[in-house]
């Protein structure tokens, strides 16, 4: 068997899968990778596809747990798949990364948990594999991601303001008008609502107001072909997705729940003798998901959850009773998030891809342009530019001193930076073909086989010439002997066959001609080599003189005593 596992590439969540971004704001990214391990028998399994999902379920509960489901959302990525010619292939040891990132544009609902009902987001990491008794056809690994929508939502038809009318006596009527606003309104918001009432009986008087909202969970019968569940395994294994242009069918239950409230006890009256009183009420903050959600405007295939405002006026009669009058109710629509926690989301969002720009790695500077040729780039390379690139990817590394032999020479990792320098002048150089033609011609590198440019040969030349006459300098003491000289086989001195206590080097090879007059960003690189090469003298003049220290030193054996000193008779 083989077991099948999810892990994310921006930490490990407890719960919930880590994801980046805002549902229907902005767009959503879920990355990670999908590993599968072989189990204690080593055994591969047989299969014919892995998939990964990022998919949204909505789905009925009743007393014996899930009745039925519907899937609103499904985007999924194929990572692996059998060969077209065979119908399975053996799947072992693995681990494929997937990216999926979901359009602003992408329908489903925020993660909400009611009674009767539930929404649900899920990353999925599905095996499809060979029917297995006791095990079924597929291996499915599941995290829960707790997402909530952000998009401003629907605005709803403006209604006419006009006078209507609601009560059974002359003393228990009232004449009024209702404004309610037709935006979307979101969590914490506050809901104006602006009432005129005029009664019908000018001795009878407004003694308040009272204002409820209602939140109604209508469900749906069923539709054709759709099937029952028990748990959430078989959930993921036998959903049949709903056409959503079909219009949903009658309900056959509906589920109300009291989402605010607000009263209002003093109504001034006008010189009209008309009752004019704005009355607010805010809507509840949306929960966590372990509690029972509010919930947002929605239609599916399973339910239709909507939100009322229903009034209640209560008249004063001249007889000295009060009477209740309930007025025409008027629909309200909430979302997910209000304005403010849009526009923290969005600012975040931006902060982010703002910090993920500022991480991308630098890059080394361009060559120093050559003195005849004008299609190079004019960027300078100095030697303070060297020292400042230093920590990008392509720096030379250089191997450190062990008992194998000394670190490589500064001679050596400058050979290395002229390589480079010399590899991005042959990018740099390489000709873009026109639009229309199909042709490309190209310059390749040094190490494909192509010519390195004048300009950085001639550093190559100067560099060894620099080095030499380090060498020759380095080797040479004050009395005139030479004390240590360790040449490589690329080097462009010859040791001599022998040398004796009072031999003398041979002279330096000759100096080539004097090169014509560099630019400043190639002088500026001299200087550097320079500088690297007097430092490097000094320290090997430090060292040889501690080593001849060390060996004109006389050596004191510890373990070795003095011989007893006899004693007289």
């Amino acid at each position: 068997m083989v077991k099948l596992s999810l892990s994310s590439t921006k930490g490990s969540g407890a719960r919930y899968f880590p994801h980046a971004g805002y549902l229907a704001l902005t767009p959503l990214k879920v990355e990670g990778v999908l590993s599968t391990r072989l189990d204690d028998d080593r055994k591969p399994i047989l299969a014919s596809d892995i998939l990964v999902a990022v998919r949204c379920y909505e789905a009925r509960i009743g007393h014996r747990g899930i009745t039925h489901s519907n899937l609103l959302v499904d985007h999924h990525v194929l990572l692996w798949t059998k060969p077209p010619q065979d119908t399975w292939a053996e799947v072992g040891d693995g681990d494929w990364p997937f990216r999926l990132v979901l359009s602003p544009k992408l329908s489903g609902q925020s993660t909400a948990n009611f009674q009767e009902y539930r929404i649900f987001w899920r990353v999925e990491a599905v095996l499809n594999h060979i029917p297995m008794t006791g095990v079924g056809h597929r291996q499915v690994k599941t995290y829960d991601l707790p997402l909530m929508r952000y998009d401003p939502g629907e605005t709803l038809p403006l209604a006419p303001s006009k006078w209507s009318h609601a009560g059974r006596s002359k003393h228990s009527s009232v004449s009024y008008v209702i404004n309610t606003p037709p935006f979307a309104l979101g969590p914490m918001d506050v809901v104006p609502v602006s009432l005129k009432l005029k009664p019908s009986d000018p001795a009878t008087s407004v003694h308040s107001i009272a204002l409820v909202v209602e939140r109604r969970l209508e469900f749906n019968n069923p539709p054709f072909g759709s099937r029952a569940v028990s748990d959430d395994v078989s959930l993921l294994s036998t959903t049949n997705l709903i056409d959503h242009s079909n219009p949903p069918s009658p309900s056959s239950k509906t589920s109300t729940f009291l989402v605010a409230s607000s009263e209002a006890t003093d109504v001034p009256r006008d010189e009209n003798g008309i009752y004019v009183r704005t009355v607010t009420l805010q809507v509840p903050p949306q929960k966590s998901t372990s509690h029972w959600a509010v919930g947002e405007t929605m239609r599916t295939a399973l339910v239709t959850l909507r939100f009322f405002l229903r009034i209640k006026v209560t008249l004063g009669t001249p007889h000295g009773t009060y009477e209740t009058v309930e007025l025409e109710e008027r629909e309200l629509r909430i979302t997910a998030s209000n304005e403010s926690q849009r526009r923290l989301a969005m600012s975040k969002y931006r902060e982010a891809v703002d910090r993920a720009r500022a991480r991308d790695p630098s890059r080394l500077p361009s060559p120093p342009p050559s003195p005849t040729d004008g299609t190079l780039p004019t960027t300078p390379m100095t030697a303070n530019s060297v020292h400042e690139k230093g920590s990008v990817k392509g720096k030379a590394v250089r191997r450190p001193h062990t008992s194998a032999g000394p670190r490589d020479s500064a001679r050596e990792v400058a050979r290395g930076a002229s390589r480079r320098v010399a590899q991005g002048a042959a990018r740099d150089v390489r000709p873009r073909a026109s639009h229309g033609t199909s042709s490309q011609t190209s310059v390749l590198s040094p190490e494909e086989g192509g010519s390195v440019p004048d300009h950085v040969r001639a550093w190559e030349d100067e560099l060894e010439r620099i080095e030499a006459r380090s060498r020759w300098q380095t080797a040479e003491t004050p009395g005139g002997s030479l004390r240590s000289l360790k040449l490589g086989p690329s080097s462009p001195l010859s040791p001599p066959a022998r040398l004796g206590s009072n031999s003398h080097l041979a002279p330096p090879p000759p100096v080539p001609p004097p090169l014509p007059a560099p630019p400043e960003s190639v002088q500026a690189w001299e200087e550097e080599l320079e500088r690297i090469a007097a430092q490097s003298r000094r320290r090997s003049v430090e060292m040889l003189g501690f080593n001849a220290e060390r060996r004109t030193r006389p050596r004191i054996d510890a373990t070795r005593r003095p011989p007893p000193t006899p004693t007289p008779y």
